[in-house]
């Protein structure tokens, strides 16, 4: 797959910020969009309408070529243990401190003995196709399928290397984001992304919002890449028709850091 912008991978984790005590890193997801299904005919919607989604899915898996146990910390103070299954999937995340060590996380996920949830995450430190190092990433509430957040555990050598191989055929679980049609203040209306949760809920998947024009109608709104053609806004209602969706070429990071909130970066 080719990616329009190279310098995505620098540029998102220049703008992830560790604001949770404690933690010792902070991981960014990479995702990119499937291909989008929509109604191409006019639409109409009112304030709080979902008015399009589209899925994610992290871009390839990784899969364990053996079975594995090791002792991590849960939440720095906390002893813990994590286990991998032989052929096991986990999914690539990229920290702050260092972009280019790979890292892989688990779609399962842990209960600590505070009741904290978390993914245990393996690393390759030094690129010969061996994970050498665990690490315990902090998830704020019962984690979506896939997460991001704060790496609280410092990487701990494995007894024994293991092998792995990159997937790239296998479709890893999505994460179905949408826009929806909302009140900003009392005199604007906007756009904004969502994202879903685990309990099928939409929460803010960024803080930007796209304002929705109200003259020189019709107008195309840019909706972080996603074409949205709005056609008349009364003000409590639109009409509109999409025009595309994210385009597949995109790469999409994001971190998960409060139990209803996730940010963004493209």
């Amino acid at each position: 797959m080719l990616v329009r912008n190279s310098i995505l991978v620098s540029f998102a984790c220049s703008l992830i910020t560790c604001c949770t005590t404690g933690a010792i890193d902070v991981s960014a997801v990479p995702l990119v969009p499937l291909a989008a299904s929509f109604e191409q005919e006019q639409q109409s919607a009112k304030l709080n309408d979902i008015v399009f989604r589209q899925d994610l899915a992290v871009p390839y898996v990784i899969e364990l070529e053996d079975h594995l146990e090791t002792s991590v910390y849960h939440d720095l103070t906390i002893p813990g243990t994590m286990s991998f299954q032989n052929g096991e999937q986990l999914y690539p995340v990229i920290l702050k401190s260092d972009a280019e060590l790979k890292v892989y996380c688990s779609f399962n996920f842990l209960e600590n003995a505070k009741g904290y949830y978390g993914r245990g995450c393996l690393s390759d430190s030094d690129s010969d196709g061996k994970l050498d190092l665990a690490w315990y990433l902090r998830e704020p509430a019962k984690p979506a399928p896939i997460g991001g957040g704060d790496m609280v555990s410092a990487a701990v050598p494995l007894p024994a290397p293991i092998a792995y191989h990159r997937v790239d055929s296998a479709l890893p679980p999505t994460i179905s984001f949408a826009v929806k049609y909302q009140r900003y203040n009392t005199f604007q209306h906007v756009f904004r992304l969502l994202i879903e949760g685990d309990n099928g809920q939409y929460y803010p998947f960024t803080w930007l919002t796209y304002d929705l024009p109200k003259d020189n109608l019709p107008a195309i709104v840019d909706v972080a890449g996603m074409k949205i053609r709005v056609v008349s806004n009364s003000g409590n209602e639109i009409s509109y028709q999409i025009v595309s969706g994210l385009p597949e070429d995109t790469l999409v990071y994001y971190v998960r850091r409060a139990s209803s909130v996730w940010n963004m970066y493209y």
